[in-house]
């Protein structure tokens, strides 16, 4: 500690303790808030799984727009090495930004997704980032580490589609409040350590489509969407193809009618 007078060393304490109480009281917040959402209400039931995916879309692009703030961009669909090789999902680089930094620590990012370390310390795991999968979903949570969130990659998106490209802020001009930026997906097959999303240029736009592929959930018609600007909508199963492929698109200049 440098060498303080006592009037330069009074704001010092206050401060040091001000952080130190404050830590406590952020964390009590966040469990009183996970209770909300677990624990039985009034009315008899828990929390509805469409509330909790809700929560764990926010959470997600919040974590997006956090990485954003400390690299100047958000992160790439997928990383590569340099021979094109796929290494790492978007999921994986967000790691410490949504409270797994030890794990985080523990990948070798670069080596694949799918290395021997790699997977062993994926496996070293006790439990999975449960923000990663929606509980209304049974396949989430089977040992596979599915995910149920997924990005749209493509070159009008917001998540391009070459590898280690990445959108800024700036790049949204058609506005970030109408650009989605992750989508659920129902028994997607994917796991959240894995470096596949869905492509733009393969999907129907038609939402719970049985016949393609789509965003879709098990909700009753709805599926839930995050917007690049941190919020967290439900779109309506009858969303027209053309309304839902314009909230996909970065520059596009489309408009768009959102209740």
């Amino acid at each position: 500690m440098n060498h303080l007078d006592h009037e330069e060393s009074e704001p010092f304490v206050k401060r040091h303790w001000f952080r130190r109480l404050l830590l406590p009281i952020v964390v009590i917040s966040i469990f009183a808030m996970l209770m909300s959402l677990l624990l039985p209400r009034p009315g008899g039931g828990r929390a509805a799984p469409s509330s909790i995916c809700s929560y764990n879309l926010r959470t997600l692009v919040l974590a997006l727009r956090s990485y954003h703030d400390d690299y100047g961009s958000f992160p790439p669909a997928y990383t590569a090495d340099t021979e094109g090789r796929r290494l790492h999902s978007w999921r994986t680089l967000i790691l410490r930004h949504v409270f797994w930094q030890p794990l985080y620590e523990r990948i070798r990012l670069d080596e694949p997704w799918d290395s021997p370390h790699n997977l062993a310390t994926f496996g070293y795991m006790d439990g999975w980032p449960d923000i990663f999968g929606c509980p209304s979903d049974r396949n989430y949570s089977d040992g596979t580490f599915q995910t149920n969130y997924l990005a749209i990659v493509g070159p009008s998106t917001m998540w391009p589609e070459k590898e280690n490209e990445s959108r800024r802020h700036e790049d949204v001009t058609d506005g970030e409040s109408e650009t989605i930026m992750i989508v659920e997906v129902a028994d997607s097959g994917i796991s959240f350590f894995e470096p596949r999303d869905l492509q733009f240029d393969e999907l129907s736009f038609q939402i719970n489509d049985p016949q393609g592929l789509s965003p879709s959930s098990l909700h009753n018609g709805i599926i839930n969407v995050a917007f690049a600007d941190g919020r967290v909508r439900s779109l309506a199963e009858d969303t027209s193809p053309e309304q839902l492929r314009a909230m996909l698109t970065v520059n596009c200049g489309e408009t768009i009618i959102l209740e």
